[in-house]
């Protein structure tokens, strides 16, 4: 089933993942993310995946499903559709979008400085960058391509920039200033010294194109006042974490959320009768209980018989009891309310997201991209000079060696560091720069990374706890097989993971770093 096929079936957009469908021999099979679609599980269209069938569906929100058979994974929930059951879609409920091809590297960096000349880095990201181990030298050494920080649209919020004006003109017509516009008229092309197109957002992912109707907004009754559209960037609020290509162009944003999203969760519930004798009753009656957590103060409340309720709604629902998640001493724990106890956990949103559009009109998908994190020496070119790009490309030729982890702001720190921990010999023995990954399974994009900068041999530095999960170190085992069938040396990385799980931790306090050769 193509691609085509299962979009044009399922009535919605999906953009293809780089984790590989197991049901599959043939590698080139993957399973699809939710981008218009909807989710059969939790009812949103994005961020949860399906495989290409529509028989299985890994749900990122919902744990407690009962209507069919599920799986908990280390991320999300994976249920089983069954093959008579594929992914059926409420057409009445997608709006259609209009979903733009990704723009070419140079206007990803063109429009991005733009966007870091908007939303500079405040004091407070300033402060959580030093205490990850990063410089002023080091957060400046990219200059107008570096780090960022995105606040949404709230008149109370004085770091607020507005992105549209909307003004009177003479003749009583509505009329707009876009930042956005007024950034690419105010951009002159170096070469030609002509103004650059002002439609260049376009298929830049956290663009996307705006609507306003003056005669709905009660603006104008001017009959001949037409929508005004304008072009809006957004991310979600947090530190933006810059990524970089071979070239060292900026071709994307993670964004680092200032206060990651609490939920708390009934996980099962039990009874014990008056021998002692429990009956687990697992999830099959959370559909029952409504937990009203405070997500700030850790305060809770249980509701049973709560079917239909909200925050709001309580009027059918009978109170269990109430505490504060935040006072337990594990994230998972037990409240009895004698006959009846109740398990509960307390789980944590991400805290990295990708800013992307692709759920917006004339949006675009982020694509997940690769960090090139360069050692300080190339980090500091500036691809846009037409000498450093030459020495950026150049040095893109060299054989070299180079290091592997997950996540962009990670590498960045961990690319800063090395020099200050190895000598020269063993940097080119080891790597001077460091590869951001989105994760162990996700070799499909890096690997053909690799192969853009001559890299001949990997050396892997992913956190230290990972071994304890089997999925992932099964995924990593495949990745390691991948390398290898690609002609790529390994060697393996291992720190003290009691005093640093990470290697960007590891390297800013000096710890020592061993190495096995595969």
């Amino acid at each position: 089933m193509t691609l085509e096929t299962i979009m044009s079936k399922f009535g919605g957009d999906f953009r293809v993942t780089s984790m590989r469908d197991n049901d599959y021999d043939d590698n080139g099979v993957f399973w699809l993310e939710f981008q218009g679609a909807t989710c059969p599980i939790c009812g949103h269209q994005n961020w949860c995946v399906t495989n290409v069938t529509g028989t299985k569906v890994i749900c990122m929100r919902e744990s407690g499903n009962t209507k069919y058979k599920s799986k908990k994974l280390r991320n999300g929930t994976l249920y089983f559709l069954g093959n008579d059951k594929s992914i059926k879609i409420d057409l009445s409920k997608i709006s259609k979008v209009k979903t733009l091809k990704k723009a070419h590297s140079n206007i990803l960096d063109l429009m991005y400085r733009g966007v870091l000349s908007n939303y500079s880095l405040t004091h407070k990201h300033l402060e959580d960058l030093h205490r990850r181990g990063l410089t002023n030298e080091m957060i400046k050494l990219h200059g107008d391509r570096g780090f960022g920080s995105y606040y949404e649209r709230d008149p109370k919020n004085r770091l607020t920039i507005p992105q549209v004006f909307i003004r009177r003109l003479e003749d009583g017509l509505i009329g707009k200033k876009s930042i956005w516009e007024q950034f690419l008229k105010d951009t002159k092309d170096k070469t030609h010294n002509a103004v650059i197109n002002t439609d260049l957002w376009k298929g830049v992912p956290g663009f996307y194109q705006s609507v306003l109707d003056p005669k709905k907004e009660g603006l104008t009754s001017n009959p001949e006042q037409s929508k005004l559209s304008y072009p809006i960037f957004e991310a979600t609020e947090g530190l933006l974490v810059p990524y970089y290509d071979e070239l060292n162009r900026l071709i994307g944003f993670q964004s680092r959320v200032d206060n990651v999203k609490k939920k708390l969760v009934i996980v099962s519930t039990y009874s014990v009768d008056y021998n002692g004798n429990v009956t687990d009753y697992g999830n099959t009656q959370n559909k029952q209980y409504y937990v009203d957590f405070n997500s700030k103060n850790g305060n809770y409340s249980i509701y049973f018989n709560a079917k239909g309720c909200n925050e709001n709604n309580f009027e059918k629902a009978s109170k269990m009891f109430s505490g504060n998640a935040f006072e337990e001493k594990s994230k998972e724990f037990t409240i009895e309310d004698k006959p009846f106890g109740y398990k509960l956990k307390l789980e944590e949103g991400g805290k990295y997201f990708w800013v992307s559009s692709g759920n917006k009109n004339y949006g675009t998908h982020s694509g997940s991209p690769v960090q090139v994190a360069y050692n300080p020496k190339i980090a500091r070119l500036n691809p846009s000079n037409k000498a450093d790009f030459i020495k950026i490309k150049k040095y893109t030729t060299k054989k070299k060696s180079i290091w592997l982890t997950e996540g962009g702001l990670k590498a960045i720190v961990a690319a800063n560091y090395l020099p200050a921990i190895f000598s020269n010999d063993e940097l080119e023995k080891y790597g001077r720069d460091v590869l951001g990954v989105a994760g162990v399974n996700s070799y499909a994009k890096f690997i053909p990374m690799l192969k853009k900068l001559n890299v001949r041999t990997v050396t892997t530095a992913y956190d230290m706890d990972f071994i304890e999960n089997k999925q992932v170190m099964e995924n990593y085992r495949k990745m390691l097989i991948e390398l290898k069938k690609n002609g790529i040396q390994v060697r393996i990385a291992h720190w003290d993971g009691s005093k640093a799980k990470g290697i960007d931790d590891a390297l800013v306090k000096g710890l020592d770093i061993s190495f096995r050769t595969l």
